[in-house]
C-alpha cells in the first residue's frame, strides 16, 4: 500500500479487538449514531489475515462483496484485499463525520497497528478487554458451536497451556488472544496514548451507556444521539447438542448444504431440536490457577500500560 487510502470521512476510527469482548455490541451500537458510518462489513481484514474458520464456508472476498452487500446489507466476516473496495466500504453517506470497522484480527495481528497508522495515522483505536480466562472459554464453546473444534475446554486450554510452557508462549489462537499488553503497546507506540481508547468487557455488561459515552468523546461527538433504547444485547449463544454429530456435519460440508437448500423456517422450526442453551463445565481448579499464574504477568504488565483496574482479573471469576 503506497498511497493512503482516501475517504471523504473526517475521523476514521478502527474497533481492533479482542475477540469475545463486546466488538460486534459496540460496532451495531455505533452504527446507529447519526454521524458514524461502519463498514458494511464488521471484519474486514483489510490489515490482517483472517485467523483459521474467521471466514467460514463462502467467505465475502473483493469478488463477490457488493453481491453479498446488497443482498444481505450488512456481513461479519469477509477478506477485503483491494484498495478501492475498501475505500468504498468505508466511504461514508452524507451527513458522517466519522467512519470506521471492527476486525478482532487486527488486536494480535504484528503488522496490523502500523499498516493501519500507514494509511490512517489520525485515526482512533478502540480494544475491548476481557478476563483473559473467560475470554478463551467463550471463543472455545463459539468453535464447538461452529464446529470448528472438538472437545472440551478443559480438555484443549490444558494441553494448550501445556504446549506453552515447553515454548515459552502461546502456540495456538485461544490463550495468544488473552494475552494484551505487547499488543497494545503496538498501538499506543503507532497512535500515541490519548487516540487508543481501551475498554473492559467488564463495563461494557454493567454500564453500556458510559462505554458509549467515552467512544463518543473519543470521536468527539455527542453520546446524546444514541438511541435512548440503546442496550446490551444477550448474547449467551447456543451449543450443538451432539457435538460429535455436529463437528461431522460441519467438516464433511453437509451442515452447508442444508443451509443453502433449507427454508428458514424450516431452519428455524430445527434448531431447538439441534441445539440447547449452553450448560457449561467449570474448569478445574487446578487448571484455573495454572491459566491464573500463566496470565499473571501479562495482566499485571496490560494494567500499568492502560492504567485500568484489572485486579478483579488475578482473582478470576468465569464470566
Amino acid at each position: 500500500m503506497n498511497a493512503n487510502i482516501r475517504t471523504a470521512a473526517a475521523r476514521h476510527f478502527f474497533i481492533v479487538g479482542a475477540p469475545r469482548a463486546g466488538t460486534t455490541w459496540l460496532a451495531t451500537a455505533l452504527a446507529l449514531h447519526p454521524e458514524i458510518h461502519m463498514c458494511p462489513i464488521k471484519e474486514p481484514h483489510f490489515f490482517a489475515l483472517p485467523e483459521a474458520g474467521d471466514l467460514g464456508s463462502r467467505p465475502v472476498t473483493d469478488q463477490n462483496v457488493w453481491d453479498e452487500v446488497a443482498k444481505r446489507g450488512s456481513v461479519h466476516n469477509g477478506w477485503i484485499r483491494d484498495k478501492s473496495n475498501y475505500e468504498r466500504l468505508l466511504r461514508p453517506l452524507a451527513g458522517k463525520v466519522a467512519a470506521g470497522e471492527a476486525t478482532a484480527a487486527y488486536l494480535h495481528a504484528p503488522l496490523a497497528a502500523a499498516a493501519i497508522s500507514e494509511q490512517f495515522p489520525d485515526a482512533r483505536i478502540i480494544a475491548i478487554l476481557r478476563e483473559p480466562i473467560s475470554r478463551a472459554v467463550s471463543q472455545l464453546r463459539m468453535d464447538v458451536t461452529l464446529g470448528r473444534v472438538l472437545g472440551s475446554p478443559e480438555e484443549i486450554l490444558r494441553r494448550e497451556l501445556d504446549a506453552a510452557s515447553q515454548s515459552d508462549r502461546a502456540m495456538s489462537q485461544y490463550l495468544k488472544r488473552s494475552l494484551y499488553a505487547a499488543a497494545l503497546e503496538r498501538y499506543i507506540d503507532s497512535f500515541g496514548r490519548e487516540r487508543v481508547l481501551v475498554l473492559r468487557f467488564d463495563d461494557v455488561r454493567s454500564c453500556p451507556e458510559r462505554v458509549l459515552e467515552l467512544v463518543a468523546h473519543l470521536l468527539d461527538l455527542s453520546p446524546r444521539a444514541f438511541p435512548r433504547w440503546l442496550v446490551l444485547p444477550d448474547n449467551v449463544g447456543v451449543e450443538p447438542r451432539w457435538p460429535k454429530l455436529n463437528y461431522w456435519l460441519i467438516r464433511s460440508g453437509i451442515k452447508d448444504v442444508i443451509r443453502r437448500t433449507v427454508t428458514p423456517g424450516l431452519m428455524r422450526a430445527g434448531k431447538p431440536v439441534f441445539y440447547k442453551e449452553p450448560q457449561p463445565q467449570p474448569l478445574s481448579d487446578k487448571l484455573v490457577h495454572d491459566l491464573r499464574e500463566y496470565f499473571e504477568e501479562d495482566i499485571r504488565d496490560t494494567e500499568h500500560i492502560t492504567g485500568l483496574d484489572l485486579s478483579g482479573w488475578l482473582q478470576h471469576a468465569l464470566t
